[in-house]
């Protein structure tokens, strides 16, 4: 079971299994606040579910308009003709009250409030999230957001905001507290080519939030999940399940990597008025992602590059010695500087090796560590350096780490696909 629950104070909870099948592959939605009008979130949401693949029952809420994008069309949450799995909220924050309690009545089993305005922007609106989170737990129904933009999933596009890419299984999971990071790490990350597999973001998390989520991907994790899951976190409001969740993770083989955001003065205020977030101190972070295997990086495009690194190397390296192989001297000279200042060593090949790499390559190439193969290699240079080093060094050997720049000799999409 969850490290939350739905129905707190009730005795009464729902399964993990139906919880996560509601939020990542629901059988049935409904949009409350669908509009013809792609500009307005309900209806761009609405449209990015219709127009990306969705195969279930998908409805709309709309007492103004008899029918919203040829969908079925009701006036109001008692029409439906029956509980959803998942609800989308996206009407003004006025009424998103009266509409959670509508769908809990109906046996909602989880809810998105996409609509924004409340515990980030005064007391008034915390008060109002904590009359969310009873409704929710009145009604053991599961809670994201407010201030959400929604989920990405192989099953749905619940998001109306910022890019929608094509997802597929087994690639890279996003968990976030924040839907423009979320946003902006996916533009520049597909432009890397990297993959997602489900991309989420939690809003101000009055019940659920990227703890809790990661628990669901925990308890209900499979071969077709993401083997790495990235996180952008504003606070740690449950570190005991979150350790031991992320444990868990690292046992199945997935790999999270984490932004802990809000570590200066200066950020704890910024996190409070964005998310209402409380301050986590830095030094507990850091201790809490050590005992979870988890690797913490600074920015967003440090999260992106450890994502590469990952795809590319199927997983963390389970040793510290490397081989740089490069094509010019200067970068694998600061390759090996790098490496050295991360604490992983550098051997010497073997005798036997470097005369096998002196007999491949140019007579000019060094051969010690790093291999430098020279502006002029070729894709068969490249893959044979492979073979050697499988061969020879196979156990002195972790790591290859390969520097190639583009000379412009010759088709570097060749050469790419031997590193790969």
């Amino acid at each position: 079971m969850t490290g939350f629950k739905n129905g707190e104070g009730t005795g009464m909870t729902r399964s993990s299994r139906e919880i996560y099948r509601s939020l990542f592959h629901p059988q049935s939605i409904v949009v409350v606040g669908a509009s013809n009008d792609s500009l307005k979130p309900g209806g761009r949401v609405t449209r990015n579910i219709k127009e990306n693949g969705y195969r279930g029952d998908l409805w709309v809420i709309n007492p103004r308009t008899p029918s919203v994008m040829d969908l079925p069309t009701f006036g109001s949450v008692e029409e439906l003709p029956g509980p959803p799995d998942l609800a989308l909220i996206a009407i003004p924050a006025p009424s998103v009250r009266d509409a959670l309690e509508d769908l809990g009545r109906k046996g909602t089993t989880s809810t998105m409030i996409l609509t924004a305005g409340f515990g980030e922007k005064d007391r008034e609106g915390k008060e109002e999230e904590k009359r969310f989170a009873e409704i929710a737990a009145r009604h053991h129904m599961t809670l994201i957001g407010p201030n959400c933009s929604g989920f990405l999933t192989t099953t749905y596009a619940g998001k109306f905001a910022g890019l929608i890419p094509k997802v597929k299984k087994g690639a890279v999971d996003f968990i976030s507290g924040s839907g423009a990071t979320v946003d902006y790490l996916m533009e520049q990350a597909t432009t890397r080519g990297l993959s997602f597999s489900n991309v989420v973001n939690v809003g101000n998390s009055v019940q659920t939030g990227v703890e809790e989520i990661l628990a669901l991907v925990d308890e209900n994790y499979g071969p077709e999940n993401a083997p790495i899951i990235m996180l952008y976190m504003e606070s740690v409001r449950n570190p005991g399940e979150f350790l031991r969740h992320a444990r868990s993770l690292n046992r199945k083989g997935c790999t999270v990597v984490a932004i802990k955001s809000g570590v200066t003065a200066a950020g704890e205020r910024a996190a409070a008025s964005h998310t209402g977030a409380l301050a986590t101190p830095d030094t507990a972070v850091q201790a809490l992602f050590d005992k979870a295997g988890i690797i913490r990086v600074r920015s967003k495009m440090e999260l992106i590059d450890v994502a590469c690194a990952l795809t590319a190397t199927r997983g963390p390296a389970r040793g510290n010695r490397v081989c740089v192989v490069t094509d010019s001297g200067g970068p694998g000279v600061l390759l090996s500087d790098e490496l050295g200042r991360q604490g992983l060593e550098q051997p010497l090949l073997g005798e036997r090796t470097r005369k096998r790499l002196s007999g491949l390559l140019p007579p000019e190439s060094p051969v010690n560590n790093p291999v430098d193969c020279l502006p002029s290699r070729t894709p068969e240079q490249i893959r044979e350096i492979f073979r050697i080093l499988a061969e020879e060094e196979g156990d002195h050997i972790d790591v290859i780490a390969v520097c190639i720049g583009n000379s412009g000799m010759f088709d570097n999409w060749e050469i790419y696909r031997e590193v790969i």
